[in-house]
């Protein structure tokens, strides 16, 4: 499952060869935004199935700017700055981190943090 050999297998690439091409570079970069987005949305879809708020208002357009990113499967494109700025507000609110810390209630992929 997710015991991470693989990570550990690129990491063990990266120090003793040459690491990645260009190209696979923008394709590894564009599977960490990708599942960062997919996790924030299964981050606030824990926070909504736990009736938990967000504590700065702002971040209700954020969860909006996710779900829509998601419905549209744009989440492989390489971070916006109001994506990365969505991204940073809904990790610093409470209400999020409080579903963070209730993980276990719903799922969450390992490598979410």
């Amino acid at each position: 499952g997710e015991s991470g050999k693989s990570t550990v297998l690129k990491q063990m690439r990266i120090i003793h060869n040459s690491g990645f091409s260009q190209e696979e570079s923008m394709t590894k970069r564009n599977v960490v935004c990708a599942n960062t987005v997919q996790a924030m949305g299964a981050l606030v879809e824990g926070m909504r199935s736990l009736r938990i708020d967000f504590s700065n208002r702002l971040c209700n357009a954020h969860e909006k700017m996710i779900r829509e990113t998601l419905s549209e499967n744009t989440e492989y494109n390489p971070f916006t700055d109001e994506m990365f700025t969505a991204l940073t507000d809904l990790w610093a609110d409470k209400g999020v981190q409080s579903a963070y810390e209730k993980r276990e209630l719903f799922y969450l992929h390992d490598s979410a943090k």
